[in-house]
């Protein structure tokens, strides 16, 4: 199978209405990322007042798992006519699709269902191979092009453990490139590269 059929099929897999498969799928994983309440409330779910998904950014078509969440199903409705839920709602769908804890797309494209565990060592095993890359590469105050340096690590992280794709290894950088803690720093060039420096001062 070609590159553009792989990606085709990735693309209808998460464009498409949500199957009971993927709500099956999904729901140990958005637990323990969220916890087991409603996001909007936030009050845990009960027998009489159960989950549902809901589409953080309203398109029921849209089933990546950064954008699902668990919601009542009052808040559900609610939300479509509450300028404060959408605005949680969004700010909740960045928090997901930044965040090192979101699963492995290379992953879940492959249909296999892991346990959260085993997910999440992943996770750990990526990003501690993406802060060694760094590390290596800029111990002597060298600088890295960004999109040169992600590829890289997507190719160690294929060959370690057969996992990494280019939108988490991104997310590993932005985590590592953070203002606040962050051993690293982005910059753009006159030629519009963006380049990983090595911070001098934390």
């Amino acid at each position: 199978m070609d590159q553009f059929s792989r990606s085709t099929q990735t693309e209808e897999k998460y464009m498409s209405k949500l199957s009971y498969k993927q709500k099956k799928e999904w729901f140990q994983f958005i637990v323990t990322r969220d916890g087991y309440r409603c996001l909007y409330c936030p009050s845990p779910f009960t027998d009489t007042n159960p989950p549902e998904y809901e589409h953080l950014n309203n398109d029921e078509k849209d089933n990546r798992p950064e954008n699902l969440c668990l919601a009542h199903h009052s808040c559900n409705v609610q939300k479509k006519y509450n300028a404060d839920m959408q605005i949680l709602a969004r700010k909740k769908l960045r928090e997901n699709e930044m965040s090192t804890f979101a699963c492995e797309r290379t992953l879940a494209d492959t249909g296999t269902t892991k346990e959260m565990t085993s997910q999440q060592e992943i996770n750990k095993t990526n990003m501690r191979i993406t802060e060694q890359f760094l590390l290596e590469h800029t111990i002597h105050n060298d600088e890295l092009v960004l999109r040169d340096a992600v590829n890289a690590i997507v190719d160690i992280c294929q060959k370690n453990n057969h996992t990494g794709s280019q939108a988490a290894i991104y997310r590993y950088v932005d985590s590592l490139t953070n203002p606040y803690t962050g051993r690293y720093t982005l910059s753009v060039t006159s030629k519009g590269k963006t380049i990983i420096r090595k911070r001098t001062e934390i």
